[in-house]
């Protein structure tokens, strides 16, 4: 398979553009916007120790951004992956002795994560190596408990602890309306999950992605519904819990993937599935539903 199409190289500097931007943003908000420095704060940690990250972060996170926005370069894209693993790490261990900032670690570990999947590129898109259908629709439960308790059980906790809001509370008038939306946001993604593992053979996953191209199920009305449904069921915790926080990083997250991550998947179905893939995409909208189900020619 043709690795680093132009739309995926397109993708990617435009990932990296934003990172550079975001970071250097962060940094300014960190030296002069008033109580940004102490949400990042380790407690007992003096504001000094976590300011000597600033050059640093300049060097490798910003100005290595930008550069790769301008042109990708595979040595120092590992460089860049290293420079937020490393700052990850230390973020991790700093939050697990002080027992605070998890906010900082959170967005570093998300960094991480971002940077690997650049990285990675057009390689991380593996096609299935089998047909059986029990098996992909193991995979893909397993898959949606780990995914589903970090991003929406875990990663959410963690943002409100840091932010003070602990031990949990809820009010029932966002409560119960949340609880519905995450009731029928999760009933959406497991039955798109169901289809793409049986219809398609393989998983939601890129590193055993589907062998065909699926248009049923949820897949008629919606390009990708399991993202619709992650979606929701982000918002839903965020009413749940009655977190803007949490509603704020839903939201961040749906932007990062719409973006960044959407455009190489499509490029790769593109590669795949052809002139198939192309009428399926002109005909079925990513966000907004369809009133009728989606019929191939």
């Amino acid at each position: 398979m043709k690795l680093n199409s132009p739309a995926s190289q397109i993708s990617t500097r435009a990932a990296y553009a934003f990172q550079g931007v975001a970071v250097l943003l962060w940094w300014i908000g960190m030296l002069w916007v008033e109580g940004v420095l102490e949400l990042f704060s380790f407690p007992g940690m003096s504001d000094q120790a976590l300011l000597s990250f600033l050059a640093p972060d300049l060097i490798i996170l910003v100005a290595g951004s930008l550069l790769l926005s301008w042109k990708l370069m595979r040595p120092l894209q590992w460089l860049v992956l290293g420079g937020c693993l490393y700052a990850s790490l230390w973020c991790v261990q700093a939050s697990w002795f002080t027992g605070g900032a998890w906010l900082g670690t959170i967005v570093m570990g998300l960094a991480t994560c971002f940077n690997l999947l650049l990285v990675l590129g057009d390689e991380l898109y593996r096609v299935s190596s089998t047909n059986s259908r029990s098996q992909h629709r193991l995979h893909t439960l397993l898959q949606s408990v780990v995914i589903w308790t970090l991003c929406l059980g875990i990663l959410p906790c963690l943002i409100e602890y840091s932010l003070g809001n602990w031990p949990l509370s809820s009010s029932p008038a966002t409560f119960l309306p949340g609880a519905l939306c995450f009731i029928l946001s999760s009933s959406l993604g497991i039955w798109s999950g169901w289809v793409m593992s049986g219809e398609g053979a393989g998983t939601p996953l890129p590193l055993s992605t589907a062998r065909h191209l699926v248009t049923q199920g949820p897949y008629a009305y919606l390009r990708n519904p399991m993202a619709v449904a992650g979606l929701a069921q982000g918002f839903s915790v965020a009413l749940i819990l009655g977190s803007w926080a949490v509603a704020i990083y839903t939201l961040l997250g749906m932007l990062v993937w719409n973006f960044f991550v959407r455009p190489g998947e499509e490029a790769n179905l593109e590669l795949r599935f052809g002139k198939a893939f192309q009428q399926y995409r002109r005909e079925v909208r990513c966000w907004i539903p369809r009133l009728h189900p989606y019929q191939s020619s």
